[in-house]
């Protein structure tokens, strides 16, 4: 899980690269969403959470892949 969370923080980080043309302020977002991250995560981790989060977000993505695109693509 950890490396699905390292990759959300990358897109979302090339995403602000993208956004803004200060390469401190870029770095200091970054810093403060990785902190938010590993805090969110250690956080779920230790009450217990974590295992039901990742579920929902499964089960979310699969429903959006397989149902609801498919509505979208065939109307």
């Amino acid at each position: 899980m950890t490396i699905i969370i390292g990759a959300a923080v990358s897109l979302l980080v090339q995403w602000i690269k993208q956004k803004t043309t200060n390469q401190l302020e870029t770095l200091i977002v970054l810093l403060a969403i990785s902190l938010g991250a590993a805090g969110l995560y250690c956080a779920l981790v230790a009450v217990g959470y974590w295992e039901t989060v990742a579920n929902v977000l499964v089960i979310a993505g699969a429903f959006y892949a397989f149902v609801i695109q498919r509505f979208e693509s065939g109307s």
